[in-house]
Order: structure tokens, then C-alpha cells, then sequence
């Protein structure tokens, strides 16, 4: 898929997506990804490889709203500078990664730097200590590894492989790319697949919500203000009836809708026995109802973050779970991952696809694919011309 990235930061951050991938990661392709690691401690940064470590940083302040201006590899400690807003202006800040204690001696040259070349404070990011007794100044502040540790935790950008850190290059190139359309976003598209792996984003790090209950708001507004579907969302609020997240009925009011369900998991959605339960106690619920309104139930549609579960010649579990929800409830199951509706959404703002012809999009040839990937995805694309 191709989209636009925000000028800023190409240079840095296209440094960053070549020598993750360099590493033998293709950006384009799902990448597993296991479960935070909830109990990672500030000790374990001192296990982190450095060029590892380095890579991570770049990655969450990337993620953090910061442009990269440039990097220097300086005997114990990595440097970046940075570019972030402000309350009235950019500001730029020097990123200081020391790979032992920090002593006064690091704070003092900080001071020095930033008189000297004019950036507007430094950042230490330590992965040990610090020492004692430190005398800090007002342009530098220290982070301790706790902090660094509960950063790197709660980022939707770090994937975990055997309790290890590293970037999630995938989702940080979808990141990147959807924040240069941010003229074009005003449903939160930038969100959903931070949402989707069951993590906030830095901007609603301080509001007290679930990764999950946005993916149910910010996925119904996409469906029905982007791609025009009508319905009805039943949300949070709604919470132990017997009712999925949303119905959605079709934009071009043929008779036809589709019960939604929205899954935030940082692992990839798999569904146990208990959810089909669940599916069909659904579709009892509200096959009456929209046969009554002539908009009859066709679909099941799960949105998550990614789907596991195939490879190579295994078959994917989803032709079982397809075939059962059909036999017990006559719908079509559909698996949809939520950064592609962002990025579908993201190329009809930016092309400024009309009303008719997001109305007319052929939603059946995209959702009887089943396991919805690229290639529906940029059909459709083609089909409007965006």
C-alpha cells in the first residue's frame, strides 16, 4: 500500500524503516507480535544491545510527535536532535542516550552544548543510576530508566520478541504515513492502529479511556462518515446485553447490512469457541429486527489488529470459523485488520472522493474475500479512483 508521508521526516525516518529492514523485517508484510511484557523492569534496559536500545528510542520519539533532525554515535552515548511542538512553536531538543551512569559531568556538558549551538533543552535518557548528588540545571532534564522501562511498556510501537523490545517497523511506517494527512483526519484515523494492538496513543496517554472502547468509536465513525454506511453503534454503554458493538447497513440502501465487531489485541485476534457463542447470540438478537426493517443481516465482520493463524501451505483458521458461522447463522464472516480501513480512509480524504462515489464502493466483492487483504483493498482504491 502506498501513502503519503509527512515531508519533515522522511530523511530520519526512512533511515530508521531501511535498517530495521536491512535486518531481514519485510515493512510490508504482517509481523507477529507477541504481548507486552506488563513486567519489564528498568534493569532489563542494560540488556537491550545498544544499537538495539537506539533504534527503539528513535522509533518512540518518532511516535511521540518528534522530527528527527539528525544522529551522532559518540563514544558512550547516542545523540539525536529533535524537533517537537510546543505551546507556541517548535521547539528542538537534544536526546542523549548514555549507556552507563550519568554523572554531573554529563549535565554540564549538556549545558554547554545547548548554549553553544542553540537548541532549546537536553534530554538524558539514562540506562542505569543516576548517580548521586546531581546538581541539574533548567535546559536539562534527566529520565530515569523506570520511566524509560514504563515508556517503552506502554508504546503501541514496541513489539516483543523472547521479553525483548525492539520496534514495530510496520506500524510505525503506517504511523508516520497516516500523520501526513492530518489536514484530512478529523475521525482519529492516526489512532486506530495504535487502538487496534490494545495500546493508546501518546495523545490520549493522559485520558482516562480503553485502547478498546476507542477502536468501537473511532471504527463506527470511519465506517459511517467515510465510507458512509448507516447504522447504529451500541457501544460501552451497552456493555453485557446481547449486542455487538454496531450494525451497519449499506451506504447505497440496498437491502443488506452487517453485524460489527471490534477485537483490540496486541497478539492478533483468534476466535475461541466461546466467541462464535457469542456471534450467534448476536445474530438472534438482531436478524428479527433487520429483517423487519428490510435490511437483512449478510455479514459478521471482526475487526482487530492482525489475524494469525497460516502459513505457507497450512490453511488459515479462518476457513473453519467461517464455514461454522455460516452453518450456524447464514453470514458471511469477514476479517478486517484496522490500519487497512485507516489507510483506505486516509487515500479517499486525500483525494477528496466524492459522496457518490464512496456510496457506490462494491463493499460485496471487498467482504466475501472473507480475510480481507491487500489486494481487495487497492481494488477498491482503483474502483474510486483515489
Amino acid at each position: 500500500m502506498v501513502a503519503l508521508v509527512s515531508a519533515q521526516r522522511v530523511p530520519v525516518a526512512v533511515q530508521l524503516l531501511s535498517y530495521c529492514g536491512s535486518m531481514g523485517e519485510d515493512v510490508r508484510s504482517p509481523r507477529p507480535v507477541t504481548r507486552a511484557r506488563r513486567d519489564f523492569e528498568a534493569s532489563a534496559l542494560r540488556g537491550i544491545g545498544r544499537d538495539d536500545l537506539r533504534r527503539l528510542c528513535h522509533g518512540l520519539l518518532l511516535g511521540e510527535g518528534a522530527s528527527i533532525e539528525n544522529y551522532r554515535r559518540l563514544g558512550d552515548f547516542d545523540e539525536f536532535t529533535a524537533s517537537v511542538g510546543g505551546l507556541w512553536k517548535r521547539r528542538r531538543v537534544l536526546v542523549r542516550i548514555i549507556h552507563r551512569l550519568i554523572e554531573q559531568r554529563d549535565i554540564d556538558d549538556a549545558v554547554t552544548y545547548v548554549e553553544a549551538v542553540g537548541v532549546d533543552e537536553a534530554m538524558l535518557l539514562a540506562t542505569e543510576g543516576p548517580g548521586d548528588g546531581l546538581q541539574l540545571r533548567p535546559v536539562v532534564s534527566v529520565v530515569t530508566p523506570e520511566e524509560t522501562a514504563a515508556r517503552i511498556v506502554s508504546s503501541p510501537l514496541a513489539t516483543w520478541t523472547q521479553g525483548e523490545p525492539a520496534v514495530a517497523v510496520n506500524r510505525l511506517e503506517l504511523m508516520l504515513r497516516l500523520e501526513g494527512m492530518r489536514l484530512h483526519d478529523p475521525v482519529g484515523l492516526q489512532w486506530l492502529p495504535a487502538v487496534a494492538f490494545n495500546e493508546l496513543p501518546s495523545a490520549l496517554m493522559d485520558e482516562d479511556v480503553e485502547p478498546q472502547d476507542i477502536l468501537e468509536q473511532k471504527c463506527f465513525r470511519v465506517l459511517t462518515d467515510c465510507f458512509r454506511f448507516r447504522g447504529e453503534r451500541f457501544g460501552e454503554a451497552r456493555r453485557g446485553q446481547r449486542l455487538p458493538d454496531a450494525v451497519i447497513e449499506w451506504p447505497d440502501r440496498s437491502p443488506c447490512s452487517a453485524i460489527v465487531d471490534c477485537k483490540a489485541a496486541a497478539n492478533g485476534y483468534v476466535m475461541e469457541a466461546d466467541h462464535l457463542l457469542r456471534f450467534e447470540d448476536y445474530w438472534q438478537t438482531l436478524d428479527p429486527v433487520m429483517i423487519e426493517k428490510g435490511c437483512p443481516l449478510q455479514y459478521l465482520m471482526v475487526v482487530s489488529s492482525h489475524f494469525p493463524g497460516g502459513s505457507g501451505r497450512t490453511p488459515h483458521v479462518f476457513e473453519a470459523r467461517a464455514q461454522a458461522v455460516m452453518e450456524r447463522t447464514g453470514l458471511h464472516l469477514c476479517y478486517v485488520k484496522a490500519s487497512d480501513l485507516a489507510w483506505v480512509a486516509a487515500q479517499l480524504a486525500v483525494a477528496d472522493t466524492s459522496i457518490e462515489r464512496r456510496e457506490a464502493i462494491d463493499w460485496h466483492t471487498v467482504l466475501r474475500a472473507g480475510l480481507v487483504e491487500n489486494d481487495q483493498w487497492n481494488a477498491l482504491i482503483a474502483e474510486v479512483g483515489a
